[in-house]
Formats: structure tokens, sequence, C-alpha cells
């Protein structure tokens, strides 16, 4: 330590190379990553010394192994220096705020920031700091709030989820509303999390922080299996959600079970829709729920899927259909109840399972668009070859997930585009 009680010139070396180093990289990084790391400095002043030391005793274990007991010295020099990295890192990101989610900025707003931050450090140098902090700080807010292509159009994604649903429905006004959050079926009990979470975690979280959305009006989760309640969890953990629509239905899964927690721990509130209700947003786009009415369908092997919440978005002339994984019960329910089922676009019910999707329902309907979630090669042989063939009948345009990848909607209320990640190639 010098005489002005610095710090000593190793701590400060590697001090300004990590502040550096974060400095540099972190719009890189939570571009690639979706996150920002708010204590990646301090994690880096504890870890990366180690990584030397950690590479040198791995080195040491490989040439001693003809000495036993020195080549496990240095193997237990080394596990004690994994262990260190690993509980710093742990427990830093266990602290509040040590992962912020955030969306991509596009690359020139990275390259705007890397060019600002070196006018910054010039300006330092010529000890005229204002201009370059000046210009720094609008390079950040640029790479924080990147700006979003202006598009008026209601938009309607249905993700690429494998052998499950998730629909993101995106309104002139910038409103947002995830119907379903992906995943997987839960065979057996799930011990360590939930193998239909990490669908949300690895699909469907990504995909709204991408498209800049920090915020959900709601969560409409149609029914609690699995396929659909995977990622209502990671999402309500990643963005702030006004509400979870819930159709109340009895039932054990680790990942509904978990959405619920989760929602009455972020003081979500969780509503209950019912076949008459209806929600409007202020641009125009109103939600008529058709289904679940009271008392529930019960008695049959389907009873949880056939009690689906259901409903249709409308937004000036248009119109789509969502059933859940509503089967033939639910759809002579509508029908009878007398239901207006006629859309343009009908989100196939049950991944186009044999057991939904009845000729009378979809004579009702008459889509033009019918887009089917489901994965590629599954166990139940969707979609079914007679669903395929009533819409068909019916001269409705199918896109598939396992073929198309994701399917998205746009239309400005009159005309409607059909845009698939895959080229359409059904007749």
């Amino acid at each position: 330590m010098d005489a002005h009680g610095a710090l000593p010139a190793a701590l400060r070396e590697a001090l300004t190379l990590s502040v550096a180093t974060q400095l540099g990289t972190w719009p890189l990084t939570a571009a690639i990553f979706l996150q920002f790391s708010p204590y990646a400095v301090a994690a880096n002043l504890a870890v990366v010394p180690c990584v030397g030391a950690s590479l040198v005793l791995g080195a040491l274990q490989l040439l001693l192994a003809w000495q036993p007991a020195l080549a496990q010295a240095a193997a237990n020099l080394d596990g004690w220096i994994v262990a260190w990295m690993l509980a710093v890192t742990r427990t830093l990101a266990a602290l509040p705020n040590g992962a912020v989610p955030m969306s991509p900025a596009p690359p020139w707003c990275i390259a705007a920031y890397d060019g600002a931050l070196l006018f910054c450090a010039a300006s330092v140098r010529r000890k005229s700091a204002t201009p370059g902090v000046a210009v720094l700080i609008v390079a950040v807010g640029l790479v924080l709030w990147p700006p979003c292509a202006v598009d008026t159009r209601l938009r309607g994604t249905a993700l690429d989820v494998g052998q499950a649903d998730a629909i993101l429905i995106e309104t002139p006004s910038h409103h947002a509303l995830l119907v379903d959050g992906g995943g997987r079926l839960e065979i057996g009990p799930q011990v360590d999390g939930s193998v239909a979470e990490r669908v949300g975690e690895l699909t469907v979280v990504p995909f709204l922080l991408r498209r800049g959305i920090h915020q959900l009006d709601a969560i409409v989760l149609s029914h609690p299996h699995g396929d659909h309640a995977g990622g209502v969890a990671p999402a309500l953990r990643k963005v702030r959600v006004a509400e979870l629509a819930d159709g109340g239905q009895r039932y054990t899964g680790h990942a509904y079970l978990d959405a619920l927690a989760t929602a009455r721990a972020d003081g979500v509130p969780v509503v209950a829709p019912r076949a008459g209700d209806v929600w409007r947003t202020d641009d125009g786009v109103v939600l008529h729920f058709i289904g679940p009415s009271l008392p529930f369908i019960n008695g049959g092997n389907n009873d949880i899927n056939d009690n689906s919440i259901a409903f249709t978005l409308r937004y000036r002339s248009f119109c789509m259909l969502f059933t859940g994984d509503a089967g033939v019960a639910a759809e002579q329910r509508f029908l009878g109840e007398g239901v207006d089922l006629r859309c343009q676009v009908l989100k196939v019910g049950h991944h186009g399972s044999a057991y939904s999707s009845s000729l009378a329902f979809i004579a009702a309907v008459r889509p033009q668009y019918a887009i089917i979630s489901v994965g590629r090669h599954n166990m139940f042989g969707h979609p079914a070859p007679s669903t395929l063939a009533t819409l068909q009948r019916f001269g409705a345009r199918v896109y598939r997930t396992d073929e198309n990848g994701a399917v998205t909607i746009t239309t400005d209320g009159t005309h409607i585009t059909a845009s698939p990640m895959l080229p359409w190639s059904r007749p």
C-alpha cells in the first residue's frame, strides 16, 4: 500500500480489469443471455483469480497420476477452489435482483454504446468528462430501453413449444396476453424441478423478452395440465403479470401448483372467467369467454380438458377462437348454448386430437386458418388424420408447429396475414 492509503496494486489492478470488462461487455452479454448481472464485478473479483489456480491444479492431477497421493492432494485443493467459485456465484445470484431480465438491444444500440464508452474515456483523459458522461448515459438508456418498431396491428403468435400450447397476443396499443405457457405432460413425481417448467424457462420466457415484453396484462391458463401450465411460473418470475386466469379445477400437477403458489407469493390476483364474461382493452380488443360453464362437465375420461377456458378474441371484423384442450363434449355444449363460433382463425383444440374438432363444430367455425400446436413425432399421433380431413373439408389453411415452427397471425382488423417460421407446403 502506498503512502496515500490507496488499495494494494494487485487488488487495484484486479478491480480495474473487472470493472473495465463489465463496462465493455455487459450490453452484449445481456443481449445473448437476456439478463444483466449487477453483481458481476464482485463475482469476477472473487472468482477470476481462482481460475488460473484451478487450471494449474487440474494439470498437476494429470502430471502426477503416477503418484496417487500427490495427485489426490492436487485434486482436493482443486475441489475446494471450485467449491468456492460455485458458492460465490450462487450466493451473488441469490441476492435481490441478482439477474435482471433484459430485452436484447439491436446491434446499432450496442455499437452506439461502444462508441460512447470510447468517447467518454477520451473525454476523461482530456479532463472534460461532462460531454462524455452525458453521451454515455444516453447510450446506456438505448441499451436498457431499446426502441421498439411501431406496429399498430393485432399480433398473435403460436410458439413452437413441442407437444404443448403457448400463444402470445399483442394488441395494437401494446397490451400483451399469454394464453397457456407451454411445457410437457408431467408423468410421475417431479423431484428436481419440473420437466414442464424447463420448456417455459428455455422457450417461452426468452421469447417474451426478445419481443420486449416485460409486462403481461394477463396469463390465461386454459387448464392445469403440465403441457399448458409449464411456463406460467417461470413467466410470473421474470415479467410483471397483472392477473392470472385459471379455470379453478382440482389438479395436483407440480407446474400447476407452482404457478398458483408463485402468483400468490407475488401478489398476482387469480381470477376464474366463466362463460359469458367479457374482457376489453382500451384499443378495441374484446375477449368473449364461452367456457367453462357451470356445472363443470364430468363423468367422462376427458373432463379436465373439456372444462378448459375457451374464448373468442375479436378486433374489429377479425375473430380468433381458443378452446384449450376442449373435446367433443365441450364443443357440443358450445353448440347447444348457441354460441357464435364463426371465426377466421381457429387455434385447434387438443393439439389436433381425434377427440375434438368434430364435424359440427368445425362447420360452425368455418375457419380460414387453423393452427395446430403439436410436437414432432409425438407419442399420441397428433394431429389425427380425421381432424386434418375435417379442417381441409371446410377449406381451412392448416399450419402446424411441428412442420412450420412458430406461426404468427397479424391483422389490422380486416386483412389477415399468416406468417410461419418455416414455409407452408400443405395443399
